[in-house]
């Protein structure tokens, strides 16, 4: 029986550490979109939001554009 090749995402995957990597990646943006679904449908600030949140409007600025933490 013949063996179909793996896909460059089936490759991917098999590595632990990129597997790892992929899932947190795909959270950070899940995260985001969330986040942007919610200020678009609700029409809400990035600042009244982080209140509602209770955390600081910088940090909710960070999740929706996904920058890292400095």
């Amino acid at each position: 029986m013949k063996r179909t090749p793996k896909s460059t995402f089936e490759k991917f995957i098999e590595n632990k550490k990129q597997k790892k990597l992929l899932g947190k990646e795909y959270r950070e943006l899940l995260v985001s979109e969330l986040l942007l679904a919610t200020i678009e449908e609700d029409h809400i600030s990035v600042k009244k939001l982080a209140a509602e949140a209770d955390v600081s409007p910088t940090i909710t600025q960070n999740l929706r554009s996904r920058k890292k933490p400095t």
